[in-house]
Parts: structure tokens; sequence; C-alpha cells
């Protein structure tokens, strides 16, 4: 039936009713099946559990939903390649089952050579620690939060000056049920050497109830923290942005995707809104973001590719978010969701949904770093000269 309906909607000029069934089937499977780790921890019941079924999910929908998927991007508008891409290389895959369904994906800024990882809904407030090799070296448990549905990470700058956080989104809202949505913040803590991967370690966060605009609601997979010397230049360090999932077709703004929406956040916890920025990216179902610890460049990700906006210390992120992006290297994974950039912004790296996925590392050369400002400062010296003429 459900494959029957979604044939249905593919062929006809209905593209969200089909997104919106794709979520449906998703949720409705979800119910079906559990899911736990197997990985053999320190002591017996110190693995934490899974209660959505994620595996099930994959093994039984995810190859079919990828087609679809892929139906609704082909009619889009190609991106152009930017320049001097360096291919994807992979060092190993996640060790830890306890990783099956990474969604987003962090550089620590405390700690070399280590990302923070969460899994999408049904993990419970936990963060893991890995390398580049995908080797687990570390494990989170946030109090403090709930987890709903957790769907990307991101580390940057808070209240206090000279301290690394991270900062959890809980945006993930496949129904279009939650008008408030909940950012985690927490200081980042730096993992000492030779701890026991599944020692828990223990951080507080501050927590935030931000509401959408209008009484809209979203889904939202994708978000970073503005950072470097453009976001003190324009007074948004710290600056929290968020970019909606949707199908790029329907009318309907809670189903389309790609609108971009900030909020600045308070040292203490507290109820706020979302503020729209009049900008939205021409993408099909946005599910990963990340920013350069510089803050030259912003990376969004779908599940077909990743698009990159330069951004010169000039402009602001919705300045450099409304001019057209290039697409970089990726790699065809089972369900690609995460995306980060190394904590030196030479490299970018990718995880996939599922079961020991491979971790793909992206290297940038400097020329490529400098071919993309290069390519920012031409566009905003022809749109000068526009303005003028």
């Amino acid at each position: 039936f459900w494959l029957k309906s979604l044939t249905i909607c593919a062929s006809s000029s209905n593209r969200s009713m089909m997104f919106q069934l794709l979520s449906v089937l998703v949720l409705a499977l979800s119910h079906r099946a559990r899911a736990a780790s197997t990985e053999t921890c320190s002591l017996p019941g110190t693995c934490p559990s899974r209660t959505e079924g994620s595996l099930f999910i994959q093994r039984n929908t995810k190859a079919h939903i990828r087609s679809k998927l892929a139906e609704l991007g082909a009619a889009g508008k190609p991106t152009p390649i930017c320049p001097d891409t360096l291919e994807g290389v992979s060092h190993g895959s996640v060790s830890t089952s306890q990783v099956d369904e990474c969604s987003g994906l962090a550089a620590s800024k405390r700690n070399n050579d280590l990302y923070w990882v969460n899994n999408d809904s049904g993990a419970g407030p936990v963060l893991y620690g890995i390398r580049k090799n995908g080797q687990h070296v570390a494990r989170l448990r946030v109090s403090g939060a709930g987890a709903n549905d957790w769907e990307d990470i991101a580390v940057g700058p808070g209240p206090t000056k000279g301290k690394s956080y991270i900062y959890v989104a809980d945006v993930g809202d496949n129904y279009r049920r939650r008008g408030t949505v909940q950012i985690y913040r927490m200081e980042e803590p730096k993992v000492e050497r030779g701890r026991n991967r599944n020692d828990d370690i223990r951080v507080s966060a501050v927590r935030f109830d931000v509401t959408y605009p209008n009484n809209m609601k979203y889904d939202c997979e994708s978000i970073f923290i503005d950072k470097g010397k453009g976001a003190r230049k324009a007074g948004t360090e710290g600056r929290v942005y968020l970019i909606t999932k949707g199908d790029n077709r329907a009318s309907d703004p809670q189903w389309r995707g790609g609108d971009v929406f900030y909020v600045d956040l308070p040292k203490e916890s507290a109820s706020l809104s979302w503020q729209a920025t009049g900008t939205r990216l021409n993408l099909v179902l946005a599910t990963g973001a990340d920013i350069t610890p510089r803050g030259n460049l912003i990376a969004v990700r779908t599940y077909g590719e990743i698009q990159i906006w330069p951004r010169p210390c000039e402009w602001s992120v919705e300045e450099a978010l409304s001019k057209q992006p290039c697409g970089v290297a990726s790699k065809n994974e089972q369900q690609g969701e995460a995306i980060a950039f190394g904590k030196d912004g030479d490299h970018y790296i990718t995880v996939s949904e599922g079961k020991y996925p491979k971790v793909w590392y992206f290297g940038m050369t400097q020329r490529f770093q400098k071919d993309m400002m290069d390519k920012a400062k031409a566009e905003a010296k022809a749109m000068k000269a526009q303005k003028v003429a």
C-alpha cells in the first residue's frame, strides 16, 4: 500500500503529499520495532538502550525512500561544482554499535581529532566522541535535557568568552506538531587520555524553548553556530542558525523546507522565539549543516549532495546564504545526514546512519579555500558594479 501510494504521488504534481507520506511511513514503522545496542560495555547495563527501532526502519524502508527522494531531486537545478574539490577517503568505520543512527556531527574544540556524534530520536540524552578513523573514545550523558528528537549538534562560542560549548538541537518534527522546540547548550568537557570510552562523562545543559513565528511548525535537522571574524564584526557570535527540511516544492512553507531562522541565546534558560531571516535555500531535504571555525565557509548537506557557501568577513550569514552555492565531493552513503568541518577548518567529514558506518574525510586545501573566497569577492564586486550601473 505504502509503495503504491508513493508511486502515485511521485507521478503526480503534488510532490509535497509524497514527502508527507514518506514521513508518516518512517514514523509508523518506528512504532513496530525496537533495537538495542550490542556493544559489550565496561559494566552490565551501562550501554544506553535504543527504543525506536532504527535498524528495522533502515532495513525495511531506506532503499525505497532513497529511490523516491532521488525522484524528488531529479528535476532540481544542478548545483555548480566548487573549485578544486577533493575526493573523500575513509580511514575507518564507527567502532561502536551504540551509534547506529548518526544524525549530527560536530568537531570538538577542546580535544584533538575528536568529533561529537548524536543519534536520532529514541536514543536518550547521550552524545558520543569518535576519531576520524571511527574509533569510539568517549560518551557524554547530558542532564537537564530531554531527548524528543535530537537531529543535529554544533560546537561554538557561548556566554563565557574563551570557553567552548556544545549545542544540541531537539528540533525534529516529521508530523509538524511542535510549535516550540528545544536547544540545549553545555560547556564542552575535556576527555582525559586513557578514560574508559563507556565511563560516562556527565555534563549539565541549559535548556531553551524556542517557538516558531506565526504558529508555524517545521521539521528541521540542520543547525550551526556563527563564529569567526565575520561574526564578531556583525555582533552575531554564538547566534544559532536553523534550516528547515522539506521537498523544495510544497506551497505550504511548513513542508517546502530551506527557510533559515536564527535565535540569540542568553546566559540562563529562557523561552524565546525564532527570528525569520527572509533567506531561503534552494535545496531538497536539508539534513545537516556546519560552519568553519573561522566562519568563512558554510556547508549544508542533503541526502544526495553537499553545498558550500563562502562567507567573507564583510558578509553576514544571511548575505552569504543569499548567494549561489557550489557543490563539493560527497559519497553515496546509506542515509547520510551528518556533516562537520574539522577543528582547524582544513577538512570536513560525513557519517551515515546504520551500524558501523564509514567515516568519510574530505580534505580542503588552502588553494580551495582561497578560490572560494575569490569567488565570493568577485560576486560581491559584480553586484556592486550592477548597483552603480
